[in-house]
Formats: C-alpha cells, sequence, structure tokens
C-alpha cells in the first residue's frame, strides 16, 4: 500500500508537469509530455497489479480465518463426541460388571492353586482397561474407538453375510443379531465371543441350515471350538457337514460335539480327526442306516490302530460299498465269512453286526482262509478293519460303544482346557469384546 501511495504522488507530480509543459507549447515540452504520460501509464499499470495483489492477499487472509475458524469448531465437536463416548464407555462397562463379578466368584472356587490369582484378576481386568488409556484422554479413548470399531464391523460383516445368504427380513436378523451377542455372553462357553458366534452361525447357513437351524446349531458348534481349541469357523464346517451327513437336526449338534469328545477321550486321536472321519463315511453309513455312534465306534477302533481323519473315514466307506459287491468272488467270500447282512426286512444288520461276525469267523477259520476271504470282499485297503476284528485281541465292541453315549463331555474338556491364567485371559478377552458391541 505504500508503495501504491508513493507510486500515485508520483504520477500525480508527473500530471502536474505536464500542465506546466503544455502551457509553453513548445517542441521540447510535447517530447517530454510523452515521456511523462508513458512513465504516467507505467505507474498505473503497476499500481493496478498491486491492488489485484491486495486484493488476493486479503481473500487468502479471508480464507485462513474461516479455516481456522472450522478446525476449532471440529476441534470441539470431537472433544464432545469423545466425551459422549466416553461416557457411553464408562456405562456400558458398568453394565458388564454383574456378569464379571459372577464370573469371578466361579474362578475363586476353581481350586486353592489357582484360587488366590483367579480371585481378583476380572477386577484387576478391569483396572488394566483403564490405565491403559480407555478413560484417560482423547488418545487413549481414540485407541479404545477404533477397536470396538474394529470388533463391531467383523461382527457387522457377518450379519450382512447372513443377510445375503438366508434373504432374511429386518425382524429374523434382530433375533440373529441377539442370538450371536447372547452367545458371547454365556459363560458355559469359555473362549467365545459373540464374534465366533456370529462366525459360526454363518457357516452353518453356507452348510444350508436356516436361520433357525443355524441358532439352534451354533452353541454345540461353539462348544467343539472351544473343547478342540479350534475356531469358531472350522468347528461350524465340521459340525454342519457331520450333521448333514447323518441326517441330524440342528438340535442335535451338541450330541455330535459329545460324541466327537468322547472320542477324543476314548481312542487315540483329536476331535478334528474324527470329525473329519464322520465327514468322509457319514453319508454312506447313513445310506446303510448306520447312526452316528456306531459309526464313531467303528472309527474309534481304527484310531487304535493310527488309522485317523479322512483315512479312516474313507476306509469305512470303502468297507460298507464293498459288502454290496454282487460278484461271484464276494459272495462266495461273504458266504465263507458266514455274513447274513440284511435281516428278512431287507434291513442292513449294522456295522456293529458285521464287526463281531467278522471276529467270530476269525476264532473258525484259518488265518489264510480268512486273510483270503476278507481281502477278497474288502479289497487290501478296507480289509485292515476286518484285521482289526479278528482273534482274541480284537477290542471290544460293546465297552466302547458305550463310552459313546455320556453327556456333557465336551463343555468339560472345554473347562479344563480354559483352567488358570489362560483361561480367565480368554474369558477377559471376550468380556472385552462383548463391551465392544454394546458400544458399537
Amino acid at each position: 500500500r505504500d508503495q501504491t501511495a508513493a507510486a500515485s504522488k508520483k504520477a500525480a507530480d508527473l500530471e502536474a508537469q505536464n500542465n506546466q509543459l503544455r502551457v509553453k507549447s513548445s517542441k521540447d515540452a510535447e517530447t517530454q509530455i510523452a515521456a511523462n504520460e508513458r512513465q504516467i501509464a507505467q505507474i498505473q499499470a503497476q499500481n493496478e497489479a498491486r491492488s489485484n495483489r491486495i486484493m488476493a492477499a486479503q481473500a487468502n487472509q479471508e480464507r485462513l480465518q474461516n479455516t481456522r475458524a472450522n478446525a476449532a469448531s471440529r476441534t470441539a465437536n470431537a472433544v464432545d463426541r469423545l466425551g459422549v463416548q466416553e461416557a457411553a464407555l464408562a456405562a456400558a462397562l458398568a453394565s458388564q460388571n454383574a456378569p464379571l463379578e459372577e464370573n469371578n466368584k466361579k474362578l475363586r472356587g476353581g481350586g486353592a492353586a489357582a484360587g488366590g490369582m483367579m480371585a481378583g484378576l476380572i477386577p484387576l481386568g478391569r483396572q488394566l482397561l483403564v490405565t491403559t488409556g480407555l478413560f484417560t484422554g482423547a488418545l487413549g479413548l481414540g485407541g479404545a474407538i477404533t477397536s470396538v470399531l474394529r470388533t463391531g464391523n467383523q461382527f457387522q460383516d457377518s450379519m450382512n453375510k447372513i443377510s445375503g445368504i438366508t434373504q432374511a427380513t429386518g425382524a429374523e436378523m434382530a433375533k440373529i443379531n441377539q442370538k450371536a451377542r447372547e452367545l458371547g455372553r454365556d459363560f458355559t462357553l469359555p473362549a467365545t465371543s459373540a464374534n465366533d458366534a456370529a462366525t459360526a452361525m454363518l457357516e452353518l447357513t453356507k452348510a444350508g441350515f436356516t436361520l433357525q437351524q443355524s441358532m439352534d446349531a451354533a452353541k454345540g458348534s461353539l462348544q467343539l471350538a472351544a473343547a478342540a481349541g479350534i475356531d469358531a469357523n472350522e468347528a461350524a464346517k465340521i459340525t454342519g457337514t457331520t450333521l448333514n451327513a447323518f441326517g441330524l437336526e440342528a438340535k442335535d449338534a451338541g450330541k455330535v460335539t459329545d460324541l466327537l469328545a468322547n472320542a477324543a477321550n476314548k481312542f487315540p486321536g483329536e476331535m478334528t480327526d474324527f470329525g473329519y472321519s464322520l465327514s468322509q463315511a457319514g453319508a454312506v453309513a447313513k445310506s446303510f442306516g448306520i447312526n452316528i455312534e456306531d459309526t464313531t465306534t467303528a472309527l474309534g477302533i481304527l484310531a487304535q490302530a493310527g488309522i485317523k481323519s479322512s483315512d479312516a473315514g474313507t476306509l469305512i466307506k470303502t468297507m460298507l460299498l464293498s459288502l454290496t459287491d454282487q460278484g461271484k468272488p464276494a459272495q462266495a467270500a461273504i458266504k465263507e465269512l458266514g455274513l447274513e447282512l440284511y435281516d428278512q426286512a431287507g434291513k442292513f444288520k449294522g456295522i456293529e453286526y458285521v464287526y463281531k461276525r467278522l471276529n467270530e469267523a476269525s476264532k473258525t477259520m484259518t488265518e489264510e482262509q480268512y486273510q483270503a476271504a476278507t481281502a477278497t470282499l474288502f479289497g487290501t485297503d478296507a480289509a485292515r478293519f476286518s484285521g482289526l476284528a479278528a482273534g482274541k485281541a480284537a477290542p471290544n465292541w460293546d465297552e466302547m460303544r458305550k463310552a459313546m453315549d455320556r453327556t456333557g463331555t465336551a463343555a468339560d474338556v472345554a473347562n479344563a482346557r480354559l483352567q488358570g491364567l489362560p483361561g480367565a485371559m480368554e474369558k477377559l478377552k471376550n468380556a472385552g469384546q462383548s463391551l465392544s458391541l454394546t458400544i458399537y
């Protein structure tokens, strides 16, 4: 502005000089006037450029002031929102106190050795949440909100996928949403979160179960996950496949889980090994009218000989299908072994009958005769089953079959796996996820 004022004064002086020169009306005066006019025009152009720069600077200053004002407003709003979220976190945490305290009481009764440590663990976990930043300002709260959003988004993603698969109504989705949250808070399902429950129900719907069936089967599937130490996704796949293979109802999921736990307790192998075995053998076993308990018993006999997982399931499937061979060599072997496979109504007598009859045949035939007949009937691979059924040292079917009927085994195994500090920390983690979903 100072430069503009000085230039304007100079232009005015030149104009006054021109006026004086015009009075003289000489040639030299005209030349000087022209030079002055050019200089005046140059000064005016410079003044106009300065004026434009001044106006641009003023506009930039106004925008900067507006930006600062908006930033201040957003900061104030963010602080307000953080305050609201902090209040929500505090309220939600308070709502969790009752079940956490109840769990704390259960932990106290878990044994003298772990009791002292467990008794204070839940309150300690809550204190850790507070002291690590949940309620100590915007930065710590921001991290907590990120965790809340991540947990909530994962949960919502599963819900969205279930909705897409089943085309469920809003009311039906609200029901399954609530079921997942209930399962996540269920202290009889150790190491299980609402996200785990949502994942399990998603996999069950993929296996062809309806929404209601998925909800009915979810708890049994989650018990399998906790007892076998596998994720909810894998557990649901095993449960769904097994239920479908044997034509069982969704409500039988708990029965399947107990059966797998019983098998893992009685025989060598993990629960997952028997789950994969049943997945392989189930459809054929069902077509022969063989129930899941008898099939699992047969798989257990194979497991004692180191034949496990899908290999065992395939062997049972092959062995059963061999019994339908109508060729002369197979029929001659069936007759030689004394197998009368069907009753008067044409119903298959069962795998228990085959096992026991093979055991009796092995005692009346020479080893050569027995091995030749079973190899002809079953083939070299499936003949491994007949080999285990042979002789006095053969496993007692009735004793092993009885062990398959025990109930509540999966829950016992799951609770045993989660004793002590690891289990308590898992429960704390799931309580935290439940808290996150309450806020989300």
